[in-house]
């Protein structure tokens, strides 16, 4: 894997938030208070954060998740902006500990997994949700994620997967778990079991890193089979420029700062 090539290419090519997680993870350098206040200015007044980051669009769970990530990633997590956000995924959060997004999003045309009808969107913005959450390491924040976790290892499958967008929905709960203290637990086992088992040349790179993500963080050995096999089908994923491509095709700084990010994890320099 050629990752001093796609550290370059996001050096060269890449937004200001793919290149300031390249900087810091290299450097070990505070993040930008400039850039945290560009993301922070982006949340809506409920707390969350707009459909795609439009401005004058609803806050989606979805979208809240991933700016709680970037977040995370710059070690910025005491942003107010974070504290804000969490409490509107945990306002949104039912009962039983799922989330769905709102249906007002209709409107906007979503993606599949932000459906707000779809059974298989609600599993996938659960796992999202409760592994976003756990990320923050907060004891009010991992009770609701602990208890979305449990309703989620709940709809397993047999072949250790999760219904509907089996890929994406697996690795993010396999995270959520791991983070949450069950990382030996027999259900990470069959999780990771199941992804290896699903393992194919027609998963893109994003899935790839969903799963190798939660497998680094669970610190599941590179030898073992699933990863070794996840790394190279990334690796032979990687365009010559060194970026990899999104679910649209398209070369991605942030999603490659996040491979680096994750391979890292295992070595890989």
């Amino acid at each position: 894997m050629r990752i001093p090539e796609a550290i370059q290419w996001i050096e060269q090519s890449g937004n200001v938030l793919a290149q300031a997680k390249i900087t810091h993870m290299l450097e070990a350098t505070p993040a930008d208070d400039e850039l945290l206040d560009q993301l922070a200015a982006l949340q809506n007044d409920d707390g969350g954060f707009p459909l795609n980051g439009v401005t004058g669009r609803p806050s989606t769970l979805n979208d809240s998740c991933n700016i709680i990530r970037h977040f995370v990633e710059l070690e910025a997590s005491d942003h107010p902006a974070v504290a804000v956000a969490s409490r509107f995924i945990l306002d949104a959060q039912s009962p039983r500990g799922w989330w769905r997004e709102n249906s007002n999003l209709a409107i906007y045309s979503p993606p599949l997994w932000m459906d707000s009808e779809s059974d298989a969107a609600l599993i996938y913005t659960t796992a999202v949700c409760s592994a976003s959450l756990a990320l923050l390491d907060n004891p009010e924040v991992n009770v609701a994620a602990d208890k979305a976790n449990t309703w989620l290892l709940g709809q397993i499958a047999n072949n250790g997967l999760l219904p509907g967008f089996r890929v994406e929905a697996t690795g993010w709960a396999m995270l959520a778990a791991v983070l949450l203290g069950h990382r030996e637990s027999r259900p990470v086992k069959r999780m990771l079991g199941g992804l290896g088992d699903l393992l194919s040349t027609d998963w893109d790179a994003p899935s790839l890193a969903v799963m190798l993500n939660a497998a680094g963080i669970a610190r599941i050995p590179r030898m073992t089979r699933a990863v070794t096999q996840a790394i190279n089908l990334l690796r032979n994923l990687q365009q010559p420029s060194g970026a990899w491509l999104n679910e649209d095709g398209l070369p991605d700084p942030l999603l490659t700062a996040w491979i680096v990010r994750i391979v890292r994890r295992f070595g890989l320099r």
